[in-house]
């Protein structure tokens, strides 16, 4: 992506200069399949785009190029879409949620301050940021709710252990309301 706001990799990207951004899904193999934070775009934005990322798009520049969906990359590992077992989400917009539909048999871990966000908007920023057709397949929904716990001092919900591994989503309200980042460690 090259929007505007977007710091370019020698720090001369500013509000009146494009610069360039990324979105990062990150991959991980586990003894009981894989597991993604994120899934950025999908196959059917690149191929099919709705309106609402045709605008996107053209706004941050992005190439909307079907070989970089994640599913085209796990496919190129050499793994099949179906070897996604979860997806954590750090929240629904399309550049983060886009690819769910990619992915129909992957149980989707939300928070549930975002889940209500995107059934029940307060505003007009959230009406339009999340987008129906991300979901419209109808996901495996495991909804997180905050119990007070910690994670290294920070307010967390209960880690969510996969194989081997703990993943922690930890709520940074702002972006949108229900809005994590998730940590991934070790469950040893």
């Amino acid at each position: 992506m090259n929007g505007f706001g977007f710091p370019l990799d020698d720090g001369t990207g500013g509000f009146f200069k494009r610069g360039h951004g990324v979105i990062h899904c990150l991959l991980i193999e586990t003894s009981e399949g894989l597991v993604m934070v994120d899934t950025g775009w999908g196959k059917q934005d690149c191929t099919n785009p709705s309106p609402a990322f045709r605008q996107f798009m053209k706004i941050t520049q992005c190439s909307g190029d079907p070989n970089e969906t994640a599913l085209n990359q796990i496919n190129r590992l050499g793994y099949d879409y179906s070897d996604l077992k979860h997806i954590f989400l750090t929240h629904l917009h399309m550049d983060h949620a886009g690819g769910l539909p990619d992915f129909p048999a992957a149980t989707i871990h939300i928070f549930n301050a975002e889940l209500d966000a995107w059934l029940h908007p307060r505003t007009l920023m959230e009406r339009r940021a999340y987008q129906p057709e991300n979901w419209a397949h109808n996901p495996k929904w495991k909804i997180h709710k905050f119990k007070g716990d910690q994670w290294f001092g920070y307010d967390c919900l209960p880690p969510v252990r996969v194989a081997e591994t703990n993943f922690v989503l930890i709520p940074f309200i702002g972006h949108t309301r229900g809005h994590c980042c998730i940590a991934c460690c070790s469950a040893r």
